[in-house]
């Protein structure tokens, strides 16, 4: 068993979903037996079940969770990380922005993201970011805009680029070699990691997780968890 305070992993669920579809989803607490690290699957208000973005209500909620892990004294401040799926990925997006003194770095999936959403975004220090999705993603479009149903997003490369452009990178992602279906995409010379797993014929999904088929289709090429935790891993929080 791990000695010592340990790393802790916020994991949020989607719209209209449960903390438990969360976790039989994604899968990352095999791996935090495994690796020996803390997950933490909160749970939305509302019927359906929805996050408060931009996020003031819930940004509130998340300080008061990390304060009650914070008083257990097992968790380590510089090793805390936030995940979440579609609009949990974009309540993922808004910590970052607005918690850049508590999340050491951040992992969207399919994620839903405004421009404008928590009043912008100044991180106060660079934010190492991984993310994941999928070209054919007919809820959140990989393009932007706003689909038959749901809310209008930001295109996924321009939101990304921001990211590196925060970061200190290059301003053009640099390819990396295919995994199967999947392209990532890394940016160069950044004061923290910006990465993005496009999956060419990818749904709303979660890639090698558990999804719903009438969601689109999920890559097996890649485990969206276990790159996220070497990320994490990889990325303990560093004060400027």
């Amino acid at each position: 068993m791990p000695e010592g305070p340990l790393p802790l992993v916020f994991a949020f669920h989607g719209y209209s979903l449960s903390f438990e579809d969360q976790e039989s989803t994604s899968g990352p607490s095999a791996i935090a037996d495994h690796e020996g690290f803390v997950v933490a699957y909160p749970q939305a208000l509302g019927d359906p079940t929805e996050w408060d973005l931009p996020g003031d209500t819930d940004v509130d909620f998340v300080r008061q969770l990390l304060a009650a892990f914070d008083a257990t004294g097992c968790i380590d401040p510089a090793r805390i990380f936030a995940t979440g799926f579609s609009m949990g990925g974009g309540l993922t997006d808004v910590l970052g922005c607005r918690m850049a003194d508590r999340f050491g770095a951040i992992a969207p999936v399919s994620g839903l993201y405004g421009k404008s959403w928590g009043g912008g975004c100044d991180p106060g220090r660079p934010v190492p970011v991984i993310s994941f999705h999928g070209e054919a993603d007919e809820t959140v479009l990989f393009l932007g805009g706003e689909p038959a149903t749901g809310r209008r997003s930001t295109p996924i490369e321009e939101w990304a680029a921001a990211w590196a452009e925060r970061n200190g990178c290059d301003p053009a992602p640099v390819q990396q070699a295919a995994i199967g279906d999947v392209d990532p995409e890394f940016w160069s010379n950044c004061d923290a990691p910006v990465e993005l797993y496009r999956v060419t014929d990818g749904g709303h999904t979660w890639p090698g997780g558990v999804n719903d088929p009438r969601d689109g289709i999920t890559t097996t090429a890649i485990s969206a968890s276990e790159l996220m935790w070497a990320f994490f891993a990889a990325n303990p929080k560093v004060n400027p």
